[in-house]
């Protein structure tokens, strides 16, 4: 991925020890730790929604087979009231 784009952003000295930490660790640089851990991150929350987005839309399909249900279920009562 070619990086040609430009983020500023204030943190905690907490966080920006850490990151110079595991920087120093991998042998890499501290920006280059950030970008990896950005799209790690982006990457999950992009899942996480997809996830969320499967769950309603399987939500949506039950409610509307209980409706269903429900509505077949009258229309039976009803018929047997006119019948009788």
């Amino acid at each position: 991925m070619k990086l040609d784009a430009q983020v500023s952003f204030r943190t905690s000295g907490e966080i920006k020890a850490k990151i110079e930490s595991l920087a120093r660790e991998a042998g890499k640089k501290p920006s280059q730790i950030i970008n990896e851990l950005l799209a790690r991150a982006l990457e999950s929350l992009e899942q996480s929604q997809k996830q969320d987005e499967a769950l309603s839309l399987e939500t949506m399909r039950q409610t509307l087979l209980l409706v269903e249900q429900r509505m077949n279920k009258l229309e039976q009562e009803l018929e047997g009231k006119l019948a009788a």
